[in-house]
């Protein structure tokens, strides 16, 4: 999945694993910017850039190179017995450290986002969807979730959430 904006996870040795926004995405996004501003550049009469004419598309030029610049990575090294997590605007990150011999079960957990029941007949409504969660239970019964996703893409996130929990040397529960 190289155009996805889902966590894709990438083994980088067999000591170390990585879940981590697709470097395509990025690029993708760095694209958009790129052209948007080149056809302001092009189109400005008298290298008026900023008139007030191009407020949306520099708008739309600075929200494409800020979510390129967006990292969000989960890597799970074996030697060091440590699970990072990094999220944030490049070069301002947050980072968690976790060790992988504190983590008991990777979960899957089936939920319906909306919060009203629904429609007689069993039939949702609108906004609600079924949605999958990919979370991770320490020891001390703290829950850490990784992801949301549509519960469609199921087989997908069970195979990747089976390779996760075969690292870390923990069971999967659905």
């Amino acid at each position: 999945m190289f155009w996805s904006s889902r966590l894709n996870l990438q083994e980088l040795s067999d000591r170390r694993i990585v879940l981590r926004i697709p470097v395509g995405f990025k690029l993708l996004l760095l694209g958009i910017a790129v052209i948007i501003f080149s056809s302001i550049i092009f189109t400005s009469a008298g290298g008026r850039m900023f008139d007030r004419a191009n407020t949306l598309p520099l708008l739309l030029c600075a929200f494409s190179l800020l979510a390129a610049a967006y990292q969000e990575q989960w890597i799970f090294d074996r030697d060091n017995d440590l699970l990072k997590s990094q999220f944030g605007i490049f070069p301002l990150f947050r980072t968690k450290r976790i060790k992988i011999s504190e983590l008991e079960v990777v979960s899957l957990n089936r939920f319906v986002r909306g919060n009203l029941p629904p429609t007689s007949g069993g039939k949702r409504r609108m906004l609600q969807r079924d949605l999958l969660s990919l979370t991770l239970v320490r020891r001390d019964g703290q829950i850490i979730r990784i992801e949301t996703y549509r519960a469609f893409e199921q087989e997908k996130i069970k195979q990747m959430a089976g390779r996760i929990a075969d690292y870390c040397g923990i069971p999967l529960a659905d």
